[in-house]
């Protein structure tokens, strides 16, 4: 009994020919097993001219679907480039949220789906709020660099120790007085350009030059002092080494560890979800591709075959 005859789910990337050469397309794969769940993570959709092409993250989920212009300046400059695995990991959730949701469609009519998931939707997803605006606008939503915010109280500012701390005082006129009371700066509460939020959109420049004035002249030290028990969001910028010593990352199992074969212990970063308020217990995965041949002879092919997939690049 093959593994996909007991499977609930497969799972595939790769591109329609491979899949048909290989034997496992949707149609073959339920031939073996009416019931399994089949799902398919691509780059550009299952239909169109593209259908076949396939696709990186930077390439179909950065740069196609829009994230990277998004971040991008209107002065002509280079657009930032993304982090890696960035799309990568986002379209995996979204996978996962798609099987997830199929499991339960069998579990109560019977029915067997086929999810699909290509990096390209996942992009226009989650850039849904800026696609949608702008086919409702004709136009790109306004871009605002950070001395222009039109409200200066969510933005970002630089302490005198080289961190910034970010603030998102949406409905700035309830958090004002306290604000610039823990800025040392009571006088900016009546201040007639800064006085509430009209003037402070007319006055934004002036405004965010002030207030990074202000923040530059002290440590990050000082203003978390300064900035406890405010009923306003606010939060500092970490760095990804900082994530590992944070205690609210700590408490709630965000980052468990594990070891690997060598004895190595290290943190692994866990499912943003959890069940029971439980953390999960990783394990290191498989090296890569460890698993190929020993899946591929159960399907039925022989050791020359395996060979031949290999050297044509159709797997590990």
């Amino acid at each position: 009994m093959t593994l996909i005859e007991t499977a609930d789910v497969f799972l595939t990337n790769l591109l329609p020919d491979s899949r048909r050469r290989m034997g496992i397309d949707v149609d073959q794969v339920r031939a073996r097993n009416p019931k399994i769940i089949y799902a398919r993570g691509h780059g550009y959709g299952i239909k169109g001219e593209e259908a076949t092409r396939g696709g990186y993250d930077l390439a179909a989920y950065w740069a196609r679907g829009g994230i990277g212009m998004g971040y991008a300046t209107d002065d002509g400059s280079y657009p930032p480039l993304q982090l890696p695995a960035f799309g990568d990991v986002y379209g995996g959730l979204t996978i996962a949220a798609g099987i997830a949701g199929a499991l339960v469609k069998r579990e109560r009519t019977g029915e067997p789906s086929i999810v699909d998931v290509s990096l390209l939707s996942a992009a226009i997803w989650q850039l849904g709020p800026d696609i949608v605006a702008s086919g409702v606008t004709g136009q790109d939503r306004p871009k605002f660099q950070l001395e222009e915010m039109p409200n200066p109280a969510v933005n970002l500012y630089k302490t005198r120790d080289g961190r910034f701390i970010a603030f998102v005082l949406l409905q700035a006129d309830r958090f004002w007085s306290d604000f610039c009371t823990r800025l040392g700066r009571p006088d900016l509460i009546s201040d007639e350009r800064f006085a509430n939020a009209p003037v402070r959109f007319e006055n934004r420049k002036e405004c965010i030059a002030e207030l990074r004035a202000i923040f530059a002249a002290e440590d990050l030290a000082h203003w978390e002092k300064s900035f406890a028990g405010f009923e306003g969001v606010w939060d500092v910028m970490r760095t990804a080494r900082e994530i590992h010593d944070d205690p609210q990352v700590i408490a709630n199992g965000y980052l468990p560890r594990t070891t690997d074969t060598n004895g190595n212990e290290f943190a692994l970063a866990g499912s943003p979800v959890q069940f029971d308020e439980t953390p999960l217990s990783l394990r290191c995965a498989p090296g890569h591709g460890e698993h190929t041949d020993e899946v591929l002879a159960e399907l039925g092919y022989d050791e020359e075959q395996i060979i031949d997939f290999k050297i044509k690049s159709v797997v590990l």
